[in-house]
């Protein structure tokens, strides 16, 4: 687990509020900027090149065509040179080779740009409507619970709050196709912070998907502001933890939902101790290597064993994996991929893996 005395939070995001009560550890973790064990996702990369175009757009600062591929452009390097810079990432560049679906992606986001404004085109003006306010920071009187709006419509009603989302917007269980939850409470946190600095509501929520729909969140005002106290009770409850000096594996809440996507798990004990091997958990195994073989590709197959289980893993690259050139015993691989067999595995784009 990564170490060193964790500090307080500053505040809690709207974004990140189901995040902080599925696994305290991991925010806590991210809001003290310890380093991340497992590379992000590109399609979590491409995500950010997204938002960065609707933000570019949405202030004017696309004028045409040109301006959106020059922008597209520009977004897609900074966010590579920023992945040039991990040995976790540096192998998954270029975006455009390694994000699924990138350039359905790419003509997804620049249909929203074209959207964004009536006639289906970019706008000429570079000036903002009076009507629009954008990327507009709110945050409660005490600054604990705190957050970035995309965008907020000004009409005749009221305002109108609305947050772009570059990936899925409903869940994708077969049984169940509503608004993701985190996603309705962030909205519905905003509300509230709107409330609380304007003294009065806003009359609609929405978000606005890739595929140019838009999702009506439906709200109360009493959910609202239950939500808003519950946010502020849950960080007024872990930084008393925090200042007590509880042990981090306290904070961990180990679940399927909440490990999937974490970066940190490789290191949390209390992950290896719960999880299991099952289709609902990530695919990580650890062990003692029983036997290790350079393959006609150049690639490594190593067999293992932990406590009786026995796995193999192949496709792991001598380069990504140097330690696996040293004479070692126990090592673990995270975000493997199902091979041709139970307990048979094969390293892929996304694969960590560390000498123990």
């Amino acid at each position: 687990m990564p170490t060193g005395k964790l500090e307080p939070l500053k505040r809690i995001s709207p974004s990140r509020f189901i995040s902080l009560q599925l696994c305290p550890l991991r925010e806590i973790l991210a809001a003290n900027n310890k380093p991340k064990l497992l590379p992000s996702s590109p399609s979590a990369q491409l995500g950010t090149v997204v938002h960065m175009l609707i933000e570019a757009a949405t202030r004017g600062q696309i004028k045409n065509e040109q301006d959106m591929l020059s922008c597209w452009e520009t977004s897609c390097k900074k966010a590579e040179q920023e992945m040039q810079k991990s040995e976790l990432e540096h192998h998954l560049v270029p975006l455009a080779s390694s994000a699924h679906n990138y350039e359905i992606k790419k003509i997804m986001a620049f249909s929203v740009v074209r959207k964004l404004f009536r006639g289906g085109s970019v706008p000429v003006k570079t000036e903002r409507s009076k009507n629009l306010e954008l990327e507009v920071w709110i945050e409660t009187g005490d600054g604990k619970i705190g957050g970035k709006i995309d965008l907020i419509k000004h009409t005749q009603e009221g305002a109108e709050i609305i947050d772009y989302k570059t990936g899925a917007v409903t869940e994708s269980l077969p049984d169940n196709e509503g608004i993701k939850q985190e996603y309705s409470h962030q909205l519905k946190l905003y509300a509230a912070l709107y409330f609380s600095v304007h003294g009065e509501w806003p009359v609609r929520l929405a978000l606005i998907g890739m595929d140019s729909v838009e999702y009506e969140i439906p709200f109360t005002h009493d959910e609202c502001v239950q939500l808003l106290d519950e946010a502020k009770h849950d960080l007024d409850e872990l930084n008393q933890l925090i200042a007590s000096g509880l042990p981090n594996e306290d904070f961990s809440r180990p679940s399927p939902e909440a490990c999937r996507y974490c970066l940190y798990r490789p290191a949390c004990k209390a992950y290896w101790k719960k999880r299991q091997d099952s289709v609902e958990w990530p695919v990580d195994v650890y062990g003692t290597i029983t036997e290790k073989k350079v393959l006609g590709n150049g690639l490594i197959r190593i067999e293992m064993e932990d406590h009786g289980k026995k796995y193999v893993i192949r496709g792991l690259s001598p380069e990504r994996y140097s330690f696996l050139k040293e004479e070692i015993n126990t090592v673990m691989f995270c975000n493997l991929g199902h091979d041709s067999a139970e307990g048979f595995f094969i390293g892929k784009p996304l694969t960590a893996g560390y000498k123990l």
